[in-house]
């Protein structure tokens, strides 16, 4: 990404941290309690160590991969750049604190089937997987090395609950969804575009189930996004939204008042 549209993105985080709140200021009886309740699973949390300890092998992996990118890229690496294992677990894949707080709120929610939209290199599937030990998760990736990979470490971790699902979002979620049971949460983290992003939201929520979850990372990752996550904090079937920084959350189908928040890091 130029650095024009980096900079871009600088009020965006300047009205979060202008505007972020933590529990003192929470009113509604359901965030509330959430917020405490992630508070206190992220805090005693310091990530998985078994997946954690397959991220730090990663990182210093330089074996150089053929992928191709059907998103927007990352900051960092151009999207038509010869990548290494390394540069994708520094640069495109989500933090442990990140996947810890996935599964602080997957777990909190009780939620058993979940969707994910970008699979990489599976350490986000992997913190997934375990916070849906007795569910399903079933994660999308376009390109087919990276699928190759992700297998690779998901059983290496014994993570038996995952199916791949390899080839262009655009035309593998929707037959998926067709003939799929019905999900409880999701967790999109592919194309980066606002049009992408309202394009799989779309298709995801009319086969989500009542009381669901969608949980967008980067909504700050530029203008567009930006754009495109306030916009869909509109839909009518959205109850609740919630912006943690860079993560987006979206309750869908519940029986609580329209509420929004822009909340402090839990941690």
């Amino acid at each position: 990404m130029r650095a024009i549209e980096v900079l871009k993105t600088i009020p965006l985080f300047l009205n979060y941290y202008l505007n972020a709140v933590d529990e003192h200021s929470l009113q509604a009886p359901f965030v509330f309690q959430l917020y405490n309740s992630l508070k206190q699973k992220l805090q005693k949390s310091h990530g998985d160590a078994d997946i954690e300890t397959l991220r730090k092998k990663l990182l210093n992996d330089t074996t150089p991969l053929k992928v191709q990118d059907a998103g927007a890229g990352s900051h960092k690496n151009r999207k038509d750049a010869s990548k290494t294992i390394s540069q994708i677990a520094q640069y495109e894949i989500s933090s442990w604190k990140k996947c810890a707080f996935l599964s602080a709120i997957i777990q909190d929610r009780g939620f058993s089937n979940c969707v994910e939209l970008g699979t990489s290199l599976g350490i986000t599937t992997a913190y997934l997987s375990r916070a849906c030990a007795n569910g399903n998760i079933s994660t999308f990736e376009a390109d087919a090395t990276l699928c190759q990979k992700a297998t690779d470490h998901l059983s290496l971790l014994g993570c038996k609950n995952v199916h791949i699902i390899q080839g262009n979002i655009d035309h593998t979620l929707a037959p998926f969804l067709e003939k799929s049971p019905r999900f409880d949460c999701a967790f999109i983290d592919a194309n980066h575009t606002g049009q992408a992003l309202e394009r799989y939201f779309t298709c995801l929520v009319t086969n989500i189930a009542e009381n669901g979850l969608i949980i967008i990372d980067d909504i700050r990752w530029s203008t567009d996004m930006n754009t495109s996550w306030h916009s869909l904090c509109k839909h009518p079937d959205v109850s609740v939204s919630l912006e943690f920084r860079d993560i987006g959350a979206l309750f869908i189908k519940t029986k609580h008042t329209r509420q929004h928040y822009i909340l402090e890091n839990p941690r």
